[in-house]
């Protein structure tokens, strides 16, 4: 790649902006330039370039004049610390005590706001097991043991996979340090997965233990009483049974027992003034639930998820199963975060409200319970990237693990109504609805790699603010100025060849805080609606795999939360804009031009990229050109499809399908799989050789819940993606 040419310290990124304030409150929509990119196609030879000239979009309506302001926020209060951790807990000191998944232990002094990196206090990452959810996932301290008490660790150990519970002693004389030769195991059982872990550790006001654990993906043993599988568990500080446990006199591990019937317990604690024990229990298919529990009580799963009941042989009544104190459907989430009753003193507003998370869609709750109903729950916050985590300091203050940092939960004041508007029309993002042509600023694209959207025909614009730029790489995503507005409009052809318009949606920053939002088409096709939350729309069209036939199917409309959830932020938020995607051909009227040169000479970028065809610039395939290498085609899909969850930095880090890494660093081709739902012979993430052993070849082949990928707003398999797919594994996965 060509170097690019440097500003001065201090001046304009290249190029120069050539807008003078004269200009600009003269001629306020359009601002001429030329030269960015290889100069004006006037008296070259050069072909004309699809973009002439900048405009500047004027009256949008994203952002909204007022931002959108949330009851809480969520401060930086250690800028300088390297990670909020797994688990998370005190001792009494002031210092805080977390857990990350590789098993290294540190604390550092919560009062130390300049803290850069705990001090080491405990590893043991000899012995933790780390794909899939294991890792270290608990930690807890007796508070009857004082300040130089051992500390207590669930983690998942290798070789065989087991779960555990151990105690680990503090070294003589230096009460950070714990020594990890004096591990005593106190609990050990063996486990298939490394999903479904539970594994939340924690003392009762009783002095007991109590720990969570997660059915192992083996859903029928959360009601075997005997097994400690979908459990919460409550034992002594050695390990035995409680006597005065539920079940203290049956066999196997009911003894242990506490409460049942539990799919996977993350995160659970308890209410400080109270004593009540407050669960999040991770749901299927369909809800997430907040449970508060009590001694003995059976909480439905694997025959209820949530109220609904699944599968129920013996007939047994609803009266038989403690129901959830709260639930909360997929369109709003789908991993809860069980949390903490607030019972600090800096935040009067909040105290005695529970406050939960999700994972997936980053939002967090308060939920106000009179001790027998539910009051209220109130979204507090949304678009909290990796929310993985709650801590409660000494003093009873909250904290949010996400995203590798540590924020301090505070109330600010509701300053208003967030302005989004109720219909498409009243946007300002398009002159005229009936033909969607866009305001002038308003820039169309296209990608290389499309993402499968159950065979939906899709449009795309982009819109920066005034005169930002986008900060451009050759491979990885691009950095996109506060206030950019992306729009995407899908519509189907449908069996009776009428054209249906199905929604569009829009993604914005604000603040630094990304927003997505989804209007949906009236059955009159004259303009489009918000959605508050998910919504369906039952469609038939003509069947691609059977001539003459047609094929029904739920076309999935997303929620706000069902936005973000693939728009992460470690996935960069705009999926689909960048280098590899936009390097191709688009029609700007009657002049066809590369979109990255027809960007870069009207001056997106902060620099001058040099052309398109530039060997260093990462480049996908349309994975349904035949001509293209098979093995680039499917990289592209998989990249396209797969890796804004599955990378190195997001939500499954440990299969990483981006296209810009090598084949070994996938963690894909010939390996494990972490789970097989199939029953496969010898089953593997992608099999080569071997397409129908090949768990990923499966997952994209099934409509089947839970099991199905992708596990979100698709019900419709991809003809073109399990071609692609299945043929790159069935001849090796050629590079």
């Amino acid at each position: 790649m060509r170097p690019m040419p440097h500003a001065p310290l201090g001046a304009a990124p290249w190029p120069a902006r050539r807008f003078t304030s004269s200009v600009l409150l003269a001629l306020p929509l359009l601002a001429a330039c030329g030269g960015g990119g290889g100069g004006d196609a006037g008296g070259s030879l050069e072909p004309a370039f699809g973009l002439s000239e900048r405009v500047v979009p004027e009256g949008l309506a994203f952002p909204p004049e007022v931002p959108l302001l949330s009851p809480v926020v969520l401060v930086d209060r250690y800028p300088n610390l390297g990670g909020g951790g797994l688990s998370l807990a005190t001792d009494g000191s002031g210092r805080f005590f977390t857990g990350g998944k590789n098993g290294l232990i540190s604390s550092f002094d919560s009062l130390d706001r300049t803290t850069s990196v705990g001090a080491p206090f405990l590893d043991i990452s000899d012995r933790v097991a780390i794909d899939g959810e294991a890792g270290v996932l608990g930690v807890a301290f007796d508070p009857a043991d004082g300040q130089t008490g051992p500390i207590y660790v669930s983690y998942v150990a290798h070789s065989p996979l087991r779960s555990r519970i151990s105690r680990f002693s503090r070294s003589p004389g230096n009460p950070l340090v714990a020594d990890p030769a004096s591990e005593e195991i106190l609990f050990e059982r063996p486990r298939i997965a490394t999903i479904h872990c539970g594994g939340c550790l924690a003392f009762g006001p009783d002095g007991a233990l109590y720990a969570s654990f997660g059915d192992d993906t083996q859903f029928d043993e959360a009601q075997n009483r005997q097994s400690w599988l979908g459990k919460i568990l409550r034992m002594t500080k050695d390990g035995a049974p409680v006597p005065g446990n539920p079940f203290f006199t049956g066999s196997g591990d009911a003894p242990l027992v506490w409460a049942l019937g539990l799919r996977n317990a993350w995160r659970f604690s308890f209410d400080r003034a109270t004593g009540d024990l407050w669960a999040g229990d991770v749901g299927e298919d369909s809800f997430e639930e907040i449970n508060v529990i009590l001694p003995g009580r059976n909480y439905g799963w694997p025959i209820y998820e949530g109220v609904t009941e699944l599968v129920n042989p013996n007939g047994l009544p609803p009266e038989s199963f403690e129901p959830p104190v709260h639930l909360y459907p997929h369109s709003e989430g789908q991993a809860v975060i069980g949390g903490y009753v607030y019972r600090g003193a800096n935040f009067p507003s909040l105290y005695g409200v529970y406050i939960f998370g999700d994972f997936v869609s980053g939002r967090i709750f308060g939920l106000t319970w009179d001790g027998r109903d539910v009051v209220e729950v109130e979204e507090l916050a949304n678009g909290v990237t990796f929310l993985v985590n709650f801590a409660q300091d000494d003093q009873g203050e909250l904290y949010v693990s996400s995203n590798g940092q540590l924020l301090h939960l505070e109330t600010q004041n509701q300053q208003g109504e967030p302005t989004i508007p109720q219909l498409l029309s009243e946007t300002g993002i398009f002159a005229d609805l009936r033909t969607l042509e866009p305001v002038p600023g308003v820039l169309p694209y296209d990608v290389v790699s499309p993402l499968w959207s159950d065979g939906a025909a899709k449009r795309r614009w982009i819109a920066l603010p005034g005169l930002e730029q986008i900060q451009f790489d050759p491979v990885g995503r691009w950095v996109f100025p506060d206030g950019t507005v992306f729009v995407k409009h899908f519509e189907l052809t449908l069996a009776d060849s009428t054209l249906r318009r199905l929604e569009t949606r829009v993604l914005w920053s604000d603040n630094g805080a990304w927003q997505g939002l989804t209007y949906r088409w009236n059955d009159e096709q004259t303009d489009a609606y918000l959605l508050s939350s998910a919504e369906t729309l039952a469609v038939e069209v003509l069947d691609d795999t059977q001539p003459g036939g047609t094929l029904a199917f739920e076309w999935a409309f997303p929620s706000p939360a069902d936005c973000l959830t693939c728009h992460n932020e470690p996935a960069g938020r705009a999926l689909g804009v960048d280098t590899a995607q936009l390097n191709r051909d688009f029609a700007y009227g009657s002049v066809v031009d590369n979109q990255l040169r027809a960007w870069n000479h009207i001056e997106l970028f902060t620099e001058d990229i040099g052309p398109p065809d530039n060997p260093e610039f990462l480049k996908y395939a349309n994975p349904a050109d035949p001509h293209a290498p098979l093995g680039l085609r499917a990289r592209s899909y998989l990249a396209a499809n797969c890796s804004h969850c599955h990378n190195a930095e997001t939500l499954f880090p440990n299969m990483d399908l981006r296209a810009q890494v090598s084949q070994a660093e996938m963690n894909a081709i010939d390996v494990d799989p972490n789970f097989d739902p199939f029953g496969l012979s010898e089953p593997k993430r992608i099999k080569t050789f071997f397409k129908e052993d090949s768990v990923a070849w499966r997952r994209m082949e099934t409509l089947l819940p839970f099991f199905r990928m992708p596990a979100l707003g698709s019900n419709r398999v991809d003809p073109v993606g399990l071609e692609v797919i299945g043929a790159w594994a069935d001849a090796g996965a050629p590079e």
